[in-house]
This record gives C-alpha cells, structure tokens and sequence, in this order.
C-alpha cells in the first residue's frame, strides 16, 4: 500500500508547476490542463487542493510574491529618527533589486502584470501599495517644503529594476552601455540608488532652510513698514487732491519713498536663491506697487507724476528682472495706457498693409482682434498678455513686409504664435473644411488632412507661446478636430489611417 502524499508537498509540487509553466509558456500557457500536465496529476486533483484556477494563481503570486516580506521585514517605529527613514528606503531598493535579479519566478509575475490588463494581478498590485502606504508616509515630513518629489523618485527607481533587470534576462543586452549579467555594472546600479536617494534627500533640506531663511527676510519689519509707508503716503497724496490738471511734481514724501522701496526690494531679491521663491516674492510685492500705482492714476489727467513715480519703480524691478515677472500680474493703468498708444500706432500701420494685400475681410478682423482687446478698458490684462502682444505685433509685421507674402504665411505666422483665439480656430476649422470638401474622394481627403495635421505640428512645435492662457492651446483644439475627421473618413474607407 503506498504511503499517502502530504497535502503541502502536493501542493508545493502544483505551485512549482505553475511556475515551470510561466517560464516556458508565459502567462498565456497558465491553463488547468498544462499544469497539471507540467505537475504530473490530474485536473482533479489541482481542483481538490485550489477550487479554481483563479485561486491557485492567487496563492501561487502570493506566495512569490517579496513585497510582504519587505514591508514587515522594514518596519519602522512611530517617531523614526530622519536617518533610520533615509536609510531604510536606501536598503529596501538595493535589496529589491537583489531579489529582482535572483528571482526568477517574480521576474514572470512582474511581466505578467506589466503585459496584461488582469483583475488578479491588479489586486496584488493594490495589496503591495496598501502595505507600502504607511512606510512612504513617513517620508512626506521631509519633502512637504520643497520642489521634490520622493515618491516619484521611488516609482522611478521601481520601474528601473524591472526594466533593467528584464532586459538584461530576456535580451541579453545593455541599456545606455550598462548590463546587469556583469557583475560590477549591477553593482554600479545597486551603488547608484544609494546616491540618488542621498541626493535628493539632502536637495529637500537644503531648499526648505534656504526657503526658511527667504521667508523671514521677506517678513522683514523694515520690509513690511516701508510697502505700509508706501500705500499710507498713497493714501494722503489722493486724499490731497492735485493742485491743477498742468501740475507734474511728485510729491516729496512720495518720491523719497520710492526710491527707498527700490533699494529694499533689491537687497531683498539678492537674498533669494529660487526661481520659485523670487517670483512669489515678486508676484506679492509688485502687485502691492501695482494697486498703489492705480488708485494715483486720473486717466482724465494730462500729468500724473505720482502714479508715475510708482510706474518708475515698477519699470526699474521690471528691467532687471524682466524674466522672473509673474505672467498672471496685472498691469497698471497707467502703462497699460502708454503702451495702447503705441499699438494703436501699430495697428494703423497694420491695417493699411493688410488692406494693400487685399486679404479675406474675416482674416483681417482676427489679425486685429489682440489690438482691440488690449486697448478694451473693461477687460483685465496681464503681464503676459502684454509679452504676447509685443511679440505679435513684432512678427506680424516682419509678416507682412515680406516678399509675395500669402494668405497662407500669415495663418502660419499665427499658428507659430500659438494664436489660440476661438474665432481664429473656427476660421480654420472652417478653411480646412471647406478645401478638403474640393478634394478628389475620401482617400484625397485623408491626405489632405493628414498635410494638415503635420504643417501644424511642426509649426506649433516651435513656440510655446499661447494668445489666451486660459484656454487650450491652438494645436490641441486643432488636431483633435482633424484626428476626428480622419476617423470618420477611415470608416468610410475602410481602414484606419496612421496619422
């Protein structure tokens, strides 16, 4: 009589089955036939110890599955000095890509869940970020106060031992001259996920005490008294009146003030180490400026020297640090209404060579539309608008001065300019609506608009500069358009076009 088989060997021979299964076949090979095949016994008996297929995989990932044993093998107290924290997720990733390397079962599961949508493998997924939740939260203290992200860095570093390691098994081959089946390159590896956790870690800290520092300097009493000074003398000045409408003497006080303010906020600025941290500072200071500025400006008035002299200032911060401007400020009235003149003056040049080019009636009115809605009082403008409009003003009227300028320059100039105005994008929804309707069948029509889409890719690629941020911009609203025509042209041909 033969001895009777011990439930857990049966099933550590099933689980290794499955296994064997994996590695030869994939996931695709994991079927109740070719296991019990690969284990030698019956579909019955798989049934007997696992119910289901689906169970015994669970079990099967479970079991191979490092992930738990990490999670409790790093458990950390609930105060855990920064040190203990640093060094733990140093130790968890070089380890990960120890057992990563060595584990070839887990190398099958990991491909498996990167290759095929499936309920199961998506759960063990969920299960492993449920057990790591904890331990990443007990980094977010040390990264809150800075422009660095280290559970990003963490993902990066996850799906780096994957590639690279599944790489290096499945094809043989290097990644950037690095191959980990050679022992000092996956040491390199394993020595380089140290350093970088090190470096950022140590990057975190210093921008939140270099941020620190910025923010008492910005909190200053001499800081904060002298943009109070500021508004107060603001406040007396208006209250004050002008003596007449010829007056153009700033008043002394007000002047003095200014020119004090210049210096504060430029010894201040030199203290400042963040792109980041100067443009907040910028942002909340220069609008104070700009407030002041406005409540001194009479537009009635042909002189305001007071409004000028906060103009003045604003004008020297401006120049010197023209890039670190907020695009979002918004501008004073004042040099709003300084500025208008000049595009005025543009716009007529403008026009008149439009005119002469004897362009389409609606284009004209779209080349003229960012003219008007610049001088329009009663819509707010910013920093950026401004910016924008300098540098569509300039362009298109290098444009137009060109030799046998067309039609079809100027909307390429516009597409170039990020020119995302809705009434500009029906003009060309409409354009390209109406020339592809001309064309020869559906497969002319394709081609047509695949030219499309391509002349505006590589025009946009160009510039990042957009009319109206607060809307998409131009190549998103057009390509999707063109991408949807396409679509319904493939149906009607047949097949689907690569665009």
């Amino acid at each position: 009589m033969g001895k009777k088989r011990d439930p857990e060997s049966k099933k550590e021979e099933i689980f290794k089955a499955v296994a064997s299964v994996l590695r030869k076949k994939g996931y695709a090979g994991l079927d109740i036939s070719t296991i019990a095949a690969e284990a030698g016994t019956s579909r019955k008996v798989i049934y007997y110890y696992f119910k289901t297929l689906h169970n015994l995989l669970k079990q099967f990932i479970t079991r191979e599955d490092y992930w738990t044993l990490f999670f409790e093998t790093y458990q950390l107290g609930e105060l855990p000095a920064e040190k203990e924290v640093r060094d733990t997720f140093i130790t968890m990733m070089q380890s990960n890509l120890k057992y990563f390397t060595d584990e070839g079962d887990m190398q099958e599961i990991i491909l498996w869940q990167m290759s095929k949508l499936d309920p199961l493998t998506r759960r063990i997924s969920e299960s492993r970020e449920e057990q790591g939740a904890p331990l990443l939260a007990l980094t977010d203290p040390y990264f809150t106060n800075s422009n660095y992200n280290f559970r990003a860095l963490i993902s990066i570093i996850l799906a780096s031992t994957y590639y690279l390691v599944l790489h290096s098994n499945k094809n043989k081959s290097t990644v950037a001259g690095i191959d980990l089946n050679l022992a000092e390159d996956w040491w390199t590896i394993h020595k380089t996920y140290g350093q970088i956790i090190e470096l950022m870690w140590q990057a975190a800290a210093r921008e939140e005490r270099e941020e620190r520092e910025e923010t008492e300097t910005e909190h200053e009493p001499n800081m904060n008294y002298a943009f109070e000074k500021l508004r107060n003398l603001a406040a007396e000045v208006v209250l004050l009146g002008p003596a007449d409408d010829t007056g153009n003497t700033v008043h002394t006080a007000l002047k003095a003030e200014c020119h004090n303010l210049e210096m504060v906020m430029m010894r201040h600025l030199l203290k400042l180490k963040s792109k980041t941290r100067i443009k907040t500072y910028l942002y909340i200071n220069l609008h104070t400026l700009v407030s002041v500025c406005d409540s001194l400006y009479d537009p009635l008035r042909k002189h305001n020297p007071n409004a000028q002299a906060v103009l003045d200032l604003l004008d020297t911060v401006r120049q010197q640090l023209n890039g670190y401007i907020p695009g979002n400020l918004i501008i004073p009235r004042m040099f709003r209404d300084r500025e208008n003149r000049v595009f005025q003056e543009q716009m007529g040049v403008l026009r008149t060579k439009i005119l002469a080019l004897k362009l389409d009636e609606v284009l004209m009115k779209l080349l003229l539309a960012p003219y008007q809605r610049f001088g329009d009082p009663k819509l707010r403008m910013e920093w950026g608008d401004f910016k924008y409009l300098r540098k569509f003003n300039k362009r298109l009227l290098d444009c137009v001065e060109e030799d046998y300028v067309t039609a079809d320059g100027i909307l390429e100039t516009l597409l170039g300019l990020g020119f995302n105005d809705t009434a500009f994008i029906h003009y060309y929804f409409q354009l390209m609506r109406s020339k592809a309707a001309e064309a020869d069948g559906v497969a002319g029509r394709q081609e047509l608009l695949i030219k499309y889409r391509s002349a505006i890719k590589q025009v946009v690629q160009l510039t990042k500069m957009r009319f109206d941020n607060y809307k998409r911009p131009v190549i998103e609203e057009l390509t999707k358009w063109l991408d949807a025509e396409l679509e319904v042209l493939s149906k009607k041909k047949g097949s689907r076009v690569l665009v």
